[in-house]
């Protein structure tokens, strides 16, 4: 089985611009299916569903993470150094969400 862990934080910066990405649980909805795989094309929308793999996501409260884990020269007031971060699992290995496929691979 592979699980791939992504640790997402506060923001994404591209450039000078900061980009807030949400990181509460509640606001984050489930994959939609493979859209633009080559090996998928000529496919619709329901047989591309059969390999969707499995995702969840979740934070860890309090938080494990702090400010310099992220940004190692940034300083912050005591008390201050924890970051709240989402953190997101998937399993490209495991039929996800309406994916009924009992042959997933």
């Amino acid at each position: 089985m592979t699980v791939v862990r992504v640790l997402l934080t506060l923001m994404i910066l591209r450039g000078k611009r900061t980009i807030p990405i949400g990181i509460t649980y509640g606001a984050w909805k489930d994959l939609s299916v493979p859209d633009s795989l080559p090996s998928l094309s000529g496919l619709n929308r329901q047989q591309r569903m059969n390999f969707k793999g499995k995702s969840w996501w979740f934070n860890v409260l309090p938080s494990d993470v702090t400010v310099f884990n992220i940004w190692p020269n940034r300083r912050v007031a005591r008390g201050e150094e924890q970051v709240t971060v989402l953190d997101y699992i998937f399993q490209p290995d495991t039929s996800g969400t309406f994916n009924y496929e009992p042959n997933f691979q």
